[in-house]
Formats: structure tokens, C-alpha cells, sequence
């Protein structure tokens, strides 16, 4: 009998050790790599390409320059293929961890798909895929 209750208690506590490591492994956000924050936009500068695709290849493409100016507002420069500015306006935006969404000229809900300190991959269907790529001055 007693040693029944010794190996119930053991079958206990391995099954409670068991279930937090596999709860402490789980991750609440598997793109916590790809987070943004505000801190890494504000007051900086970056070009911007962003291309629209369709049945997988571009369909149009269309290059700037953002500037996020706080920690929600921002102003952009359209410029040509030779660097020359062709239109310019603001724009709001809100980061939610690996999300950025943007109103404005350039607007939409943004998933960031690669990061580096200089450069920002992100996606969105706005109905079609568009992949926008930020390279930081």
C-alpha cells in the first residue's frame, strides 16, 4: 500500500514536471525574432521599394523614401527610377510586434517577414501580395 502512494506521488510530480517544461517550451509568438519596435523607427530614415505581386511574378513597383518622424507619424517622398521626387505626403502608422500597419499613401496591414538592423522585409494582400522592402539610410 505504501509503496502504491510512494509511486502515485512519483507518477505525479514526473507528470507535473512534464507538463511545465512542455508549457515553458511553447512560444506565445514564433515570429518574436521579426518584432519591431517604436524605438527602432523613430527619427530614421529608409528607402523603400514596394512591388505588387500577381500568379507569382510583379506586376507594378513603386519606390520612396519614409522618414517616421514619432512614434505613430511619418512623411514620405515618391521618387523614380533616377532618384528624382515625383510626389510627397504623410502617413500614420501603429506597431504591433511583428505587424506594422500603415495609413496613408502607403497603407495596409504589414507582416514583417525578414529583419536586420538595416533592413525590413515586410508583406501584405491589399488584395493582392505585396512585398515592400525597407533599407535603412
Amino acid at each position: 500500500m505504501k509503496e502504491k502512494i510512494i509511486l502515485s506521488i512519483v507518477s505525479l510530480v514526473g507528470l507535473f514536471i512534464l507538463v511545465s517544461v512542455l508549457l515553458l517550451s511553447c512560444s506565445h509568438d514564433d515570429n518574436i525574432e521579426n518584432a519591431i519596435s517604436r524605438e527602432e523607427l523613430l527619427h530614421t530614415t529608409w528607402r523603400g521599394l514596394d512591388v505588387c505581386m500577381e500568379e507569382g511574378g510583379e506586376t507594378a513597383s513603386v519606390s520612396f523614401i519614409a522618414e517616421f518622424q514619432t512614434y505613430s507619424k511619418g512623411k514620405y517622398i515618391f521618387v523614380d527610377d533616377d532618384g528624382n521626387s515625383y510626389g510627397d505626403g504623410s502617413f500614420t502608422y501603429k506597431i504591433n510586434g511583428n505587424t506594422i500597419t500603415f495609413d496613408g499613401a502607403i497603407t495596409g496591414y504589414w507582416t514583417v517577414m525578414e529583419r536586420t538592423n538595416d533592413k525590413i522585409k515586410l508583406r501584405a494582400f491589399l488584395p493582392a501580395e505585396h512585398i515592400m522592402t525597407l533599407t535603412k539610410f
